[in-house]
């Protein structure tokens, strides 16, 4: 389809977009040859379709890549991963023990906790989340030891953890710092995530400041 238009005293032609049908082809198979096993740490990140696969002594967790953050692949999730196998390694993190995963996701690292032979909750805001997390927590058989609800902070005033987890963004984890650091029990760990190398220090700053867990 063509029409004439003015411009610039003269008259053009233009041109409109035609459909095109394309070819036949499998899109969960193209989607999918995105999502390769991960290996981080103690653990192995594995998609359900791939759940068969040898996990070569590692901890084996299974995510479903739906629309919630954490699917094993992006290096703030890795990063967490891995501090949680040197932890463990290191006997802070030991089986027994509660945590706290804050801004859960998929719940890829809260199941990896309940993995290692501990218990806790995980909280997220966003509702889809929350879906995804439950669905990977059946997948992965763990639903018993993982409670997670819609919600912040709020949902766990008062309580103590001996492990809090927090992979979020720079803004939110500076606000909640007060807020935080009172759930981590004396000699507990903290896991922060999520930022930028330049910005660590303000991070460092903003939990620093707010003093020992009591």
């Amino acid at each position: 389809m063509r029409r004439p238009c003015r411009a610039n005293g003269r008259f053009c032609a233009g041109s409109f977009p035609q459909p095109e049908v394309l070819p036949d082809r499998d899109w969960n198979a193209g989607w999918r040859s995105y999502f390769t096993p991960v290996e981080a740490g103690d653990f192995l990140i594995l998609p359900p379709w791939m759940k068969d696969e040898d996990a070569g002594g590692r901890i084996p967790v299974i995510i479903e890549p739906k629309s919630a953050f954490g699917t094993g692949h992006h290096p703030t999730t890795t990063m967490c991963l891995e501090a949680m196998s040197r932890l463990r390694a290191a006997g802070a993190m030991k089986a027994g023990q509660r945590f706290l995963d804050m801004g859960t996701g998929t719940g890829i690292l809260g199941i990896g906790c309940v993995k290692m032979g501990l218990s806790g909750f995980g909280a997220d805001i966003d509702p889809l989340s929350i879906d995804n997390a439950r669905e990977n927590c059946e997948m992965n058989g763990i639903a018993e030891g993982f409670e997670i609800r819609e919600g912040s902070v709020e949902l766990v005033r008062g309580q103590k953890f001996d492990v809090v987890i927090a992979n979020i963004l720079a803004g939110p984890l500076r606000e909640m710092a007060p807020a935080l650091i009172p759930l981590v029990r004396p000699g507990g760990c903290l896991i922060l995530s999520g930022f930028l190398a330049v910005q660590a220090p303000g991070m460092r700053e903003a939990y620093a400041c707010m003093g020992e867990p009591e």
